[in-house]
């Protein structure tokens, strides 16, 4: 038998547990008055929150922190011997069913269970904010309407790494405290009562450690230098946008289009000598239709497109060391299509009632190829960086097939039947920077019965 078997790939653990927990109170005002001949209709709100999460590990001995086997100091990795503990599976199809089993070791044969590491080695990870808020919209006239409004927050983060199963020490503890103002701005005109015409600005922004070790976070805050955390940004996004929307039908189909352009300030990008700077800068173009609503009182349509043009404007510098001496040249990233951001996306649904009780529908959904990263080969020529070779990694562009029908028993009481992906396409719904992408679900039915009362 030969030392690797073909197709197959390692299975690496993702082996955390945790949980997060928040308590949160909001309290909104809303109303309208006048002033003059301008009239407003204004919402206030107050918010204070605090949340917390606690994630650790599985492991095999939680007294010593012993890592759960996985073959991952077998070389090759996908031996018969790994294959028979299951630590590979077949690319093309993986058994959904096969066992996760844990030894004491790669080499040794006694098994050993699987369990939560000690409450010490948890990453503590809490925020707490503090925030307001007032938006305003302004009737000039019937036909001439302004929207302004503003928020800020006080976001405080803080981050406890966990410690060895072993270890004796203190915590440490990483901080931060970010005061973000955020404003939104547009105009309204409605040449006819069905009919209107926008533009439109806002901010938004995202704090460092604003996921809770929840996830993947380009920003989070640092575990081993609170001098890194301290000099982290506020990751910032300015939006414009002008588009219109008709009603057609007496009201009953209305139909959108928009054009927009979204830019990222302060994205967290490497430099020289590995040096964190915050120059990456993201740009998205794009235009976006819809339509929702009945063509006739039987027959309800819903969906839309979208082009997005998504660029990495500057992806930072990468160093490319050679005989201990260092040479810097822009990264493979800049001027890429940015990650996991299809340029064409399609939605299109439709639903018509047979009879008044029984509906039936479907519909299709489209996303071109995205990209999950990008990665080159470099070398040095005569001082000058020389990429040798690029690879990007692409998850392919997909159609899905939804069905639908309703049927209504009574007034009261509705049987409903979904099936997506009716012709249970393989397909993948996102790449990643490494090797692999994820594998959406297959043929999917769902049987619903809904009461109301």
């Amino acid at each position: 038998m030969p030392a690797t078997a073909g197709g197959q790939v390692w299975r690496r653990i993702n082996s955390r547990y945790g949980y997060a927990e928040g308590l949160i109170n909001q309290t909104d005002l809303f109303g309208t008055f006048a002033t003059g001949s301008f009239r407003h209709s204004f919402a206030a709100s107050a918010e204070f929150s605090t949340e917390r999460a606690r994630n650790g590990a599985y492991v095999s001995n939680p007294q010593l922190g012993t890592a759960i086997s996985t073959g991952s100091t077998i070389v090759p990795r996908c031996t018969p011997a790994m294959l028979a503990r299951y630590n590979c599976t077949s690319a093309a199809n993986p058994n959904p069913n096969d066992p996760w089993a844990s030894y004491a070791s790669d080499t040794s044969s006694a098994l050993a269970p699987i369990q939560k590491s000690l409450a010490q080695t948890q990453t503590w990870t809490d925020t707490s904010t503090r925030a307001g808020s007032l938006f305003d919209t302004i009737t000039i006239t019937d036909e001439l309407l302004i929207n302004l409004g503003g928020r800020f927050d006080n976001y405080k983060t803080k981050v406890s790494p966990g410690l060895a199963a072993t270890s004796t020490a203190m915590r440490s503890t990483f901080k931060r405290d970010d005061d973000i103002w955020t404003y939104q701005a547009g105009i309204i005109y409605k040449p006819i009562p069905n009919a209107s015409l926008y533009a439109s600005t806002s901010t938004a922004a995202t704090p460092p450690g604003a996921f809770l070790a929840q996830g993947q976070e380009s920003n989070a805050l640092n575990t081993t230098s609170q001098s890194i955390t301290d000099a982290l940004q506020i990751e910032r996004t300015t939006s414009y946008e002008i588009g219109g929307k008709i009603d057609l039908f007496e009201g009953q189909l209305a139909l959108t289009l928009a054009g927009f352009r979204t830019r990222t300030q302060n994205a967290r990008t490497t430099v020289e000598n590995g040096v964190v700077a915050y120059i990456g800068k993201r740009r998205i173009n794009g235009v976006e239709f819809g339509a929702n609503g009945n063509i006739t009182p039987e027959w309800n349509v819903f969906g839309g497109y979208t082009y997005m043009d998504a660029n990495i404007v500057d992806g930072g510098i990468t160093t490319t060391t050679v005989n201990g001496v260092a040479y810097f040249a822009p990264s493979v990233n800049t001027g890429k299509q940015f990650p996991n951001t299809p340029k064409h996306s399609l939605t299109a649904f439709t639903n018509y009632k047979v009879t008044p009780a029984l509906t039936l529908g479907g519909g299709a959904i489209y996303m071109s190829k995205v990209y999950g990263g990008y990665s080159d080969t470099r070398v040095v020529t005569n001082g000058a960086v020389v990429v040798t070779r690029e690879l990007a990694r692409i998850a392919p562009a997909y159609w899905r097939f939804d069905a639908n029908a309703a049927f209504a028993v009574t007034d009261r009481i509705q049987l409903q039947a979904n099936v997506l992906n009716v012709a249970n396409k393989r397909y993948f719904d996102r790449a990643y920077s490494a090797h692999y992408a994820n594998q959406a679900a297959g043929r999917t039915a769902i049987l619903s019965l809904n009461v109301n009362y």
